[in-house]
């Protein structure tokens, strides 16, 4: 089921479905340039095929994959947004929210269900303590809350064990975001923040319509729904309304790469660089969309009957394995005359003084048609540009990093040194 606006679970359901460790290592932190990478606007969105007509409710991106869920306990991963894999959840009630966290996933649902899975594809039963359904959850400051009917607030650090918080309500509270060191919880008729899940405290509402979510991005809350309201607020707390250019109700929203991009009835999709100005894009369906999430390049929306859109490419990122070895899939190399050309390279890592050195062990050749995504390249004066690292450690999340590095030949061997580095 999907968050309220006032009118019964139950009811609301029947309605809705009738209508690198760091890369560097010993290089020097002041190499480390911070600075933000902007995707291209999110204009154009492509329909994919989910493999279920269940309605998917939410989705969100984490270790590498999207995981979407919906109706009768389905789950979908992918791992490009485009090719979507079912997994099995053991569940046969509604998901109706999922976050990323810590290294797990976390899925909540109808009668107090609670799911967990550190990979996407294994999932297991959690004791949430309540029969109660859990319309969303979400993860800041070192633990996961989750919100329900009757005012319920459940809090866990590892998704497994939760314990209950006292909201100081009896009223549905319907969505929650975390963001700039608070959780804000939006019920059917107020506002609730706290600082660490535990303490809550009640805030009357400023909204002149009902909201049906709220997302954090950009040191920015955003509050959207019903007649394509949107609000702003920097605390949680006073919220400012702006014009949204579209009557219709929305449903969800995101941030990601430099845009907040909200969905909802008819397939509505607007984005905005600010939460200020927003641009109505085509979304090339009719279908209501509940949700969308942002990972590695790509924007994903879900909806109703299984439906899933992109916008964006993900580029296959290269790959830094805890044991050093650095798999580069995709570098571009054009000469001064002549055709570009592309190839992967596998590189063992060692490390001199401040210097780290990768030294190529194996290469081949890529096509020539490549995807449109950014390719590593190689300068015709020999410094290569890596610009999208992954590096997973056993455990945690992965983090992504761009590269520079100099090139050197020494006999039959290419030695690669970083020069430069940033955190993506």
């Amino acid at each position: 089921m999907r968050r309220s606006f006032g009118v019964k679970p139950l009811l609301r359901r029947q309605l809705l479905r009738n209508g690198l460790f760091l890369f560097c290592l010993t290089v020097s932190l002041s190499l480390l340039l911070l600075t933000p990478v902007y995707a291209d606007s999110p204009d154009t969105w492509t329909p994919r095929t989910s493999g279920t007509g269940n309605a998917l409710y939410d989705i969100t991106y984490g270790n590498g994959i999207f995981a979407a869920v919906g109706d009768n306990g389905t789950i979908l991963t992918s791992a490009d947004g485009v090719k979507w894999n079912t997994k099995n959840s053991g569940a046969g009630y509604a998901l109706d929210a999922i976050a990323y966290g810590n290294g797990v996933f976390a899925a909540v649902g109808d009668l107090g269900t609670i799911l967990t899975s550190t990979d996407g594809v294994t999932w297991k039963s959690g004791t949430s303590g309540t029969v109660n359904t859990l319309f969303n959850i979400t993860y800041g400051n070192g633990i996961f809350v989750a919100v329900g009917d009757g005012g319920i607030i459940l809090v866990s650090t590892d998704g497994v064990s939760w314990k209950s918080r006292n909201s100081g309500t009896s009223e549905a509270i319907y969505m929650i975001a975390y963001g700039n060191g608070v959780f804000v919880a939006i019920g059917q008729t107020m506002l609730y923040t706290s600082t660490d899940g535990t303490a809550w405290k009640t805030v009357p509402p400023v909204f002149g319509a009902s909201i049906g979510w709220i997302a954090y991005g950009n040191g920015i809350f955003l509050a959207i729904g019903d007649g394509g309201a949107i609000y702003t607020s920097t605390d949680g707390v006073a919220w400012n309304s702006v014009n949204s250019g579209t009557t219709n109700l929305l449903w969800g929203a995101t941030y990601g790469n430099g845009f907040f991009v909200a969905v909802g009835v008819g397939g509505t999709i607007l984005t905005s660089t600010d939460g200020v100005k927003w641009n109505t894009k085509n979304s090339g369906t009719a279908n209501v969309l509940y949700a969308v999430a942002y990972g590695n390049g790509v924007y994903a929306s879900v909806g109703d009957s299984g439906t899933i859109l992109t916008s964006g490419t993900l580029c296959a990122p290269a790959t830094l394995s805890p044991a050093g070895l650095l798999h580069v899939p995709n570098i571009q190399y054009t000469p001064a005359s002549g055709t570009s050309i592309y190839v992967w390279a596998d590189m063992g890592m060692a490390v001199s003084g401040s210097n780290v050195i990768f030294t190529v062990s194996n290469a081949g050749i890529n096509s020539t048609t490549v995807s449109a995504c950014a390719p590593a390249t190689l300068s015709a004066n020999g410094t290569l540009h890596v610009p999208n690292v992954q590096y997973s450690p056993a455990s945690g999340t992965s983090i992504y990093l761009w590269a520079n590095m100099g090139m050197a030949v020494n006999g039959s061997n290419v030695t690669f040194t970083v020069t430069n580095a940033g955190l993506n």
